[in-house]
Order: C-alpha cells, then sequence, then structure tokens
C-alpha cells in the first residue's frame, strides 16, 4: 500500500474501505487522502511518465458531511497547466468524479487538487470556501 504526506495533514491509506474517499485518479494506482470539514479528496496518479505522454487525471471529492451541498474542484500542477470544474451537488457519502490531462513536461511535477464547497446547509458566509487538498508527485521517466 503507498501512502504520501501531505502537509501535516491526516494520511489515509486508500484500501481500507473507510467509505470516504475523494481522489485524484490515474491508472487506479491509489494514494493518500486529506480530509477537510466537508469532503475528502484523495490524490491518484502514476509515480512517473515519459516527456510528451499525456497522463490522465481523475479528481474524486466525497461529501463526508451530513448534508447535501455543491462542490466544485480545481486540479494544476506546478501553477501551470490545471482544470476547475463545473460544480455538482453532492450527497452524504456520495463520491463524484472530475476529469481532465496534461501532456507530461520534461522535468518532474506536483500534481495538487483542491475541492471547494457552497455555502447552502454548512451555514458557510455565502460563496464557495476552499475545504480539502491534496498533492502528488510525478517523476520524468
Amino acid at each position: 500500500m503507498v501512502e504520501e504526506r501531505i502537509s501535516p495533514a491526516v494520511v489515509i491509506p486508500i484500501g481500507l474501505g473507510l467509505g470516504l474517499v475523494a481522489a485524484l485518479a490515474v491508472a487506479g494506482v491509489a494514494l493518500a487522502a486529506k480530509i477537510g470539514k466537508y469532503t475528502q479528496v484523495e490524490i491518484v496518479a502514476p509515480d512517473s511518465a515519459s516527456a510528451g505522454e499525456m497522463v490522465p487525471v481523475t479528481v474524486k471529492v466525497t461529501n463526508t458531511w451530513t448534508y447535501q451541498f455543491a462542490v466544485y474542484v480545481e486540479a494544476l500542477y506546478n501553477s501551470e497547466w490545471g482544470f476547475d470544474t463545473e460544480d455538482r451537488w453532492i450527497y452524504p457519502g456520495e463520491t463524484v468524479s472530475f476529469s481532465g490531462s496534461f501532456t507530461m513536461p520534461n522535468r518532474d511535477i506536483t500534481i495538487h487538487a483542491r475541492s471547494y464547497v457552497l455555502d447552502g446547509e454548512l451555514g458557510l458566509p455565502e460563496g464557495w470556501h476552499r475545504d480539502a487538498e491534496g498533492k502528488k508527485s510525478v517523476a520524468l521517466t
């Protein structure tokens, strides 16, 4: 089982049947997750890729709260490439996926993903609020 530390945050190995999983998913390789107050984001990506290779990315976010709300994801690497997503309604315990891809540059990179939640039932001030985030390194081969 592979896991990656995300700042001083909680690290949860995937495959423990926790049910509250959120992720970047690539090639079916699972990594660690960070839990926010309302969501969980986990990063999955290949450990390495060749320069010029297309690297598919899927971001999965799980609602760890007791209410439904809207969520969207922002993903990027080295502040260069990224994708924002349309927001989706997510119910308690549900996981939603967001996908994109990038061309591997001629150097190692780190993918970052963040979840944002809309106030609604959460009692937050109006607007979108950053909740959970994760990162995953991809080495140049």
